[in-house]
């Protein structure tokens, strides 16, 4: 997984859209908060 973002104040969807792509990563936003996960494995995928 990616390292820390630094960051100040709530996220809004410009600054998710802002990120790096990173396909390791999942990016959600909930709220005005950054939920982080690993994306999903080939396997799990194919379920």
């Amino acid at each position: 997984m990616s390292g820390a973002i630094d960051h100040t104040g709530p996220w809004t969807v410009a600054d998710v859209l802002a990120l790096p792509e990173d396909r390791t990563t999942r990016y959600e936003l909930l709220g005005e908060s950054l939920v982080m996960s690993l994306a999903p494995g080939i396997r799990h995928r194919r379920a």
